[in-house]
C-alpha cells in the first residue's frame, strides 16, 4: 500500500489527488467497490474527511457503530462486562484486518484511497463518478435503516 502519500513527487499534504488519482473511476469499479456493504460503510466515513487523513481505528469505530447499529447481534454484550469486552475487542480485531487485507486494498488499487501502513493514516480522493453514487447508496441504506 501506500507510503507517507506521496506518489510522483506531485503531492506534498495538499488537499488535491496527485495528477494520477484524478482519472475517471469506470462504471464497473464503482459499483465493484458499493458491492460490499463493509466497505460502503468505510467509503461513507472516509467521505466526511475528504482530502484529510484519518486513523485506521477511527474508521473501524465509525464501521463498527454502523454494523452493530444495523446488525446488534454481532457483539453481543451480554450479562458479564467482561464477556463483552472480549466480544467487542476480537469484533474490532477481526473488522481491523478484514479492512487491511480486502477492503483497503481495493480501494487504494481504485484510486479512492491512499493507506500508508507506517502511520496506519487514510486518505481518501473525491472522484465525481463514485461521489454520485455513494451519497445515493447512502441515502437508501439510511431509508432503508429507518424505515425497518
Amino acid at each position: 500500500m501506500g507510503d507517507d502519500f506521496n506518489h510522483d513527487g506531485e503531492h506534498g499534504g495538499t488537499d488535491q489527488p496527485p495528477r494520477w488519482r484524478r482519472q475517471t473511476i469506470p462504471l464497473d469499479t464503482i459499483f465493484q467497490l458499493l458491492s460490499n456493504q463493509r466497505r460502503r460503510y468505510a467509503l461513507y466515513c472516509l467521505n466526511r474527511f475528504p482530502g484529510s487523513a484519518i486513523e485506521i481505528d477511527t474508521l473501524v469505530q465509525h464501521i463498527s457503530g454502523m454494523e452493530t447499529d444495523s446488525q446488534p447481534e454481532l457483539i453481543d454484550l451480554g450479562a458479564d462486562t467482561d464477556d463483552a469486552e472480549t466480544h467487542r475487542d476480537t469484533y474490532h480485531h477481526k473488522l481491523t484486518v478484514d479492512l487491511l487485507h480486502k477492503h483497503l486494498p481495493k480501494l487504494e488499487t481504485a484510486g479512492v484511497i491512499d493507506y500508508d501502513t507506517r502511520s496506519g493514516m487514510i486518505r481518501y480522493w473525491v472522484h465525481p463518478s463514485l461521489q454520485e453514487w455513494l451519497e445515493h447508496a447512502e441515502y437508501k441504506e439510511c431509508e432503508q435503516r429507518l424505515g425497518s
